[in-house]
């Protein structure tokens, strides 16, 4: 990953964002949540809002949700906040993405996963930062290259 150019090396918090990037390629992880239709609700942000997560869900575990899904749309899709009905600011993703990874950490209390939540929150903007570079990385022409003479 390229949190070495934003100065993180916390493994457990690298650990995490592996660990949501890979959860987050089936789209369905990505967007769990329906509306009483069976819609799917593109936004965290609005599920939470709205009241829907809690018949999901445990409220950990919206707070989770919402944290990640701030953090991935932010660092490698914000293009998408803007192209929507009500678009929304970057500054609010990441301000939500925040409070949302503190409020695990205060459930999750003194426990090893309180603690890195709380980094979660802390670091919020520097893992955005890395996911921005990843994606530049990962969209580089040369790189692109290197990968496909790799896997021949």
């Amino acid at each position: 990953m390229s949190f070495d150019g934003v100065g993180l090396h916390d493994r457990q918090v690298i650990a995490y964002m592996c660990d949501m990037l890979l959860d987050f390629v089936h789209i369905d992880n990505l967007y769990p949540f329906r509306d009483a239709h069976g819609e799917r609700l593109d936004s965290r942000v609005e599920v939470v809002h709205c009241g829907e997560a809690e018949s999901w869900l445990s409220e950990r575990e919206t707070h989770r949700h919402v944290g990640d899904h701030c953090m991935f749309i932010v660092g490698l899709f914000p293009e998408s906040l803007t192209c929507r009905r009500r678009p929304l600011s970057p500054e609010y993703y990441v301000e939500k993405g925040k409070r949302s990874y503190l409020e695990v950490s205060r459930i999750d209390g003194d426990r090893p996963s309180g603690t890195l939540f709380r980094k979660m929150s802390d670091r919020f903007e520097e893992c955005v930062v890395g996911l921005h570079l990843e994606r530049n990385y990962l969209n580089d022409p040369f790189y692109q290259y290197l990968m496909r003479q790799m896997l021949e």
